[in-house]
């Protein structure tokens, strides 16, 4: 699902604010989680595919999981341990049309920033960006060791 059709679909059934932040941060986590793990090997990808990967969707990441399915681990270990500490533990609330956007071009954590408590968007970068890295790229580190994932996983062909 990308983030158009995540915020389509709250949009269309009007989801409540704490339901809404929770796909906003479990979206947030897939941005940071696979924008992390191919930091590491940022140098395999172009400009404008790292760009694409980073500020619009992770979804073009979606042939390699094809191939490699166990590369969603540590993103969704993030979004599963990240989402109910924003939600539960920082009540963290946002509007439905913020719903599952993620990073996506910088619309919610901008809309959060002009809108909400500056702790509130501090909250955000650290349970939904920053958290959401480190649990990705140990997982990734640790499926390296275990030789489940490898260099060049997530790198993207582009023609």
């Amino acid at each position: 699902m990308s983030p158009a059709s995540s915020a389509a679909i709250a949009i269309a059934m009007q989801f409540d604010s704490i339901s809404s932040a929770a796909a906003l941060i479990g979206c947030t986590a897939q941005f940071a989680g696979f924008t992390a793990i191919r930091a590491m090997s940022w140098k395999q990808n172009d400009l404008g595919t790292n760009i694409a990967q980073s500020f619009l969707t992770p979804k073009v990441q979606v042939p390699n999981i094809v191939r490699n399915a166990i590369l969603v681990i540590g993103p969704f270990l993030a979004s599963i341990i990240c989402t109910p500490i924003a939600t539960l533990i920082f009540n963290f609330q946002v509007l439905y049309e913020l719903t599952g956007l993620g990073l996506n071009s910088f619309i919610a954590p901008l809309n959060i920033l002009a809108n909400q408590e500056i702790e509130t968007f501090i909250m955000y970068l650290v349970v939904g960006v920053f958290i959401p890295a480190v649990i990705s790229v140990s997982t990734y580190k640790a499926l390296q060791i275990r030789g489940k994932a490898y260099k060049g996983d997530l790198r993207m062909e582009v023609d």
